[in-house]
């Protein structure tokens, strides 16, 4: 049934694209928009509907709001936010043709993929730009003001910066004043930090022959000892599928997982539209005890299911394996919607946090790095760390080890020594993804296991760039 109504959906979307296109042809903005937008939330992330719907509304553009039509447009806003979601877009999207900034902001955060960059994210923004809408002035002014900070020191790019945020605040909105007081006193504080951080260096000099050797070793032991952990890279590749007997066997993402005698496949209750819900199989990762992986102790085999429209996730461990007793299990999602066949291998590294999380996870570790060079600890810590061979944290998935940091997600600074990284599953912002991801951001699927409970704790991040 699933399945049917998805053709059903593409073939809808299909006509709507083709009406949008004629309307187009004939002028008429308004439809053109209305049809692309039916395309895009019926056209299961195909792309070209949502770049014809940023099309058209770049196109069509936001009108003035009318006397006539403010009320209009502000029952249509209102009521929006109190009902389901798919008729929520289509009041925004009603009420931001009215001229209904507010709604058109609205629209551009939330609309059917949920990000800013996707091209009708930037298509609205742009829009709410030449507006003069206030917080996406402040959001461009921020914008600018990043790239000059920590990009290009150009002085046009603060210039800009301020004159958006500037514009924002002579309008009423008090964060953009804020984030311009803010800015000044981070400034003054910058100037004041690189004197004191000259006087501290002519006073402190680094160390030098023996004596650096000394310090160096002692930093290095500590790294060893206190820090480093192991991790698990986990490296997937498109390959032949061997048959559903053998895979459920070998680690391996998509295709058939490990079940025993008696099994089910993981589900969830939609209590919405009152219907149980098949997860999708993502990976499984058996431990080799030739080669051992980064997997909790006692732990011999991980299973990781998800649904990606909910973002509930499942994540199983066996801690026995009855091998003898292993089934096959018919995956309830239909063919297009499951994850193809990967292999897995595994590159064992040895890790160590960024500078600045280590201070958190070893306090020891910033006065060891400037006592070889005072002031310098995070270079004395790069440098190091390189020299020694260790990895730190990135934008890929693996198993144990440290998480890297996306979007300041705060499952990445977890310091209690009785919870270790279990996983983080990268998931790319382009094509389909590794693991099945349609959105147009890249995310994070953390999960933490804590020793003393034996329990998972896990989290989708989504960096909303």
């Amino acid at each position: 049934m699933a399945e049917e109504e998805e053709k059903e959906h593409r073939r809808a979307a299909k006509k709507a694209f083709q009406r949008g296109m004629a309307a187009e042809k004939q002028g008429d903005r308004d439809a053109a928009v209305w049809e692309f937008f039916r395309a895009s939330r019926l056209g299961h992330g195909e792309k070209k509907y949502h770049r014809a719907f940023a099309d058209a509304l770049l196109k069509r553009g936001l009108k003035p709001l009318e006397e006539k039509d403010a009320a209009r447009a502000e029952e249509l806003y209102v009521r929006a936010n109190n009902c389901r979601e798919l008729l929520r877009y289509e009041l925004w999207l009603e009420a931001a043709l009215l001229g209904h900034l507010d709604a058109a902001y609205k629209l551009r955060s939330e609309f059917v993929i949920s990000v800013w960059t996707s091209p009708e994210g930037e298509a609205l923004n742009e829009l709410l730009l030449a507006a003069d809408y206030p917080p996406v002035l402040c959001r461009a002014g921020v914008d600018c003001y990043y790239d000059y900070s920590y990009f290009k020191r150009d002085p046009k790019n603060r210039e800009k910066a301020f004159e958006y945020l500037q514009k924002a605040a002579a309008m009423g909105y008090e964060e953009a004043a804020n984030t311009i007081e803010q800015i000044k006193r981070n400034e003054k504080k910058e100037i004041e930090d690189a004197i004191a951080a000259q006087e501290f260096a002519r006073k402190n000099p680094p160390l030098k022959g023996r004596e650096k050797e000394i310090a160096e070793d002692a930093l290095a032991g500590f790294l060893r000892t206190s820090l480093a952990r192991k991790a698990s890279l986990i490296i997937c590749g498109e390959c032949k599928a061997p048959p559903p007997e053998k895979q459920i066997l070998i680690s391996h993402a998509g295709g058939y997982p490990y079940f025993e005698e008696g099994g089910q496949w993981p589900c969830f209750y939609d209590d919405v539209n009152e219907e149980t819900i098949p997860l999708d199989f993502l990976l499984q990762v058996f431990q080799d005890d030739e080669n051992p992986i980064a997997l909790p102790e006692g732990v011999k085999l991980l299973q990781i299911f998800y649904d990606w429209e909910e973002r509930k996730e499942h994540i199983v461990l066996y801690r026995e394996l009855r091998t003898e007793k292993a089934a096959l299990v018919k995956n309830p999602l239909p063919r297009d919607l499951r994850i193809k066949y990967q292999s897995i291998k595994f590159e064992t590294v040895d890790m160590l946090p960024d500078y600045y999380d280590a201070m958190d996870f070893a306090p020891e570790t910033e006065s060891l790095c400037d006592k070889v060079h005072p002031a310098k600890g995070e270079f004395v810590y790069e440098r190091l760390c390189k020299t020694l061979g260790y990895k730190q944290p990135s934008l890929e998935s693996c198993l144990g080890g440290y998480m890297a940091d996306l979007d300041n997600s705060p499952m990445s600074k977890i310091t209690d020594k009785n919870i270790l990284n279990l996983f983080q599953i990268y998931l790319e912002s382009y094509g389909d993804g590794t693991f099945g991801w349609r959105q147009w951001d890249d995310a994070m699927l953390y999960a933490y296991y804590n020793t003393k409970t034996k329990s998972v704790q896990a989290e989708l991040v989504i960096n909303y760039d």
